[in-house]
């Protein structure tokens, strides 16, 4: 019951009831009056530890009372004048309320005269400007998201030198872009978006001379496109490589596996049916939450991780993860940091799954996803052993890690018959695409010696991975310390003296006709 300055001055000057928290870490006062609408929601502190804010609501929200009432301030509800709380809130922080549309643009163009060298970079910058704002509107769907995207938009903007804007002027234009919208994101989670966007990579520099509509050669024909923002999204990293001024590439992802899996990335998680692929995934991801070595070999980075199964049932699934954390040593705090979406018998296949995701979780809530199973997830009409299906699917998989900024884990089993002649990359049931859309390849197949398993893995942006022997004793996958051999030169073997032996038999058949030869 120690407020801080900015608290205890809304405290006086409300002098209506008052309570802790149930947190115990904030205050609720209750009034009658009407606020302006022009207030954010929420106010940040300037200055404040990252939640310090003040909310305020008077409709589509629920309090829960503790009863701790301050015993210093009215036990009466009071009434309070709005304008008079806007402009003591004010005080504390001056930026409280939404700017105009016509303070935004003045902002953009105090941007724009502060980064041109003349009236004509003025003109082309604010006109760049204001053509990517204009087809920044937000549509229904996931505000965060498009407020993402739209932020690398904007990252686009360039003098005729090619240079781009700084990211604090980038994250000035799209903070007052979303509070200048019909229903803008809350303050904080903006800020939450716009940085995510602004530190994901550097932008490329273009040509000047392909960006800048002064310098370019005129009476040079062009053909008609779709100039929408999203339609050029893709198209965005046109340009030379992203060197830095040190003569360094820019830094790459985060690890969320050392030497296996990024941020951004995808990963498959291939063996046969009931082969126990599920609980090797199940295990890492025990080993993401703890933040400790995967199979004795591989760390892993501390990681908020989201299983999405389409196989157990509930009862089923959450019985068999209280097993796998207790074998691996994980606390029921620990147990309690997964989240997971059961959808067994849901009818949801990946295009659900990705609206669901895009419109429901943030960038960076989750460091992790993991699908259980893919061919579960395939739409109706789509063929897992068609190349172009499975490269849309997978293309859908990519779009979820990098609008959420997390890695996506798949997991998918192998075709039938033995594994072992085969390639690493070849593993897996349906088409090749699988395997070369994803950025690392985890292959499971029989050992040699009866009882163990042989892990494998293709990765595309990692030096080679030597192959690890493992065995599973219930509920874990354990690694082995027997050489790495695959079931598969024996059996080979057999199948290939077997083929003669029918061959022979066909050749004794056709013998005995003179018309063959």
């Amino acid at each position: 019951k120690n407020p801080r300055e900015w608290a205890q001055q809304i405290l006086d000057f409300c002098q209506s009831y008052s309570e802790v928290s149930p947190s115990g870490t904030g205050y609720k006062i209750i009034c009658r009056g009407e606020l302006p609408e022009s207030l954010l929601q929420p106010i940040p502190i300037p200055g404040g530890e990252k939640r310090e804010q003040i909310e305020h609501w008077n409709s589509g929200r629920h309090f829960c009372f503790t009863g701790e009432r301050l015993e210093q301030y009215p036990a009466a509800i009071a009434d309070i004048d709005g304008e008079a709380f806007a402009e003591e809130v004010a005080e504390i922080n001056p930026e409280c309320r939404k700017p105009t549309k016509s303070q935004t643009l003045s902002l953009n163009l105090a941007l724009a005269g502060n980064y041109a060298t003349d009236y004509r970079e003025i003109e082309f910058i604010e006109n760049r400007i204001q053509s990517y704002l204009r087809k920044c509107e937000f549509s229904e769907g996931n505000r965060n998201n498009q407020l993402n995207k739209k932020t690398w938009t904007v990252r686009g903007i360039s003098n005729s030198q090619g240079e781009v804007l700084p990211p604090t002027d980038i994250a000035r234009i799209m903070r007052n872009w979303n509070e200048s919208q019909t229903d803008p994101l809350p303050y904080l989670e903006a800020e939450k978006t716009i940085e995510s966007a602004l530190k994901a990579s550097p932008p490329e520099l273009n040509p000047p001379e392909s960006r800048n509509p002064i310098t370019s050669s005129p009476g040079v024909s062009k053909p008609k496109v779709n100039e929408s923002a999203d339609d050029w999204q893709a198209f965005k990293t046109f340009g030379p490589p992203a060197i830095q001024p040190n003569g360094k590439a820019p830094p790459m992802a985060d690890f969320v596996i050392d030497f296996i899996l990024r941020r951004g990335e995808t990963m498959n998680v291939i063996a046969a049916s009931k082969e126990g692929k599920s609980w090797l995934a199940m295990g890492m991801a025990c080993h993401l939450i703890a933040g400790t070595r995967w199979l004795q070999r591989f760390q892993a980075t501390p990681s908020r991780v989201l299983m999405i199964d389409n196989e157990l049932h509930g009862a089923t699934f959450d019985n068999r993860w209280l097993r796998v954390c207790e074998a691996h040593g994980l606390s029921q705090g620990q147990a309690c940091k997964l989240n997971r979406i059961l959808l067994r018998g849901k009818n949801q296949d990946i295009n659900g799954i990705e609206a669901w995701l895009l419109n429901e979780i943030n960038p960076g809530d989750f460091d992790v996803i993991v699908i259980d199973a893919l061919y579960r997830t395939l739409p109706k009409g789509v063929s897992e052993n068609d190349n172009a299906d499975m490269m849309t699917i997978y293309n859908q998989l990519d779009e979820i890690a990098a609008a959420l900024d997390c890695a996506v884990i798949i997991i998918h089993h192998s075709s039938k018959g033995n594994q072992g002649f085969k390639s690493v990359t070849d593993v897996g049931s349906g088409a090749g695409s699988i395997s070369r859309a994803a950025d690392t390849h985890l292959v499971i197949r029989p050992h040699k010696q009866k009882g163990y398993s042989v892990l494998d893995f293709r990765t595309r942006s990692f030096p080679p991975q030597d192959s690890l022997s493992i065995y599973f004793e219930f509920p874990k996958w354990l690694p082995s310390d027997l050489t790495p051999e695959v079931a598969a030169k024996q059996i080979d073997k057999q199948k290939a003296e077997k083929d003669t032996q029918d061959l022979q038999k066909i050749i004794e058949l056709f013998g005995k006709d003179e018309k063959f030869t």
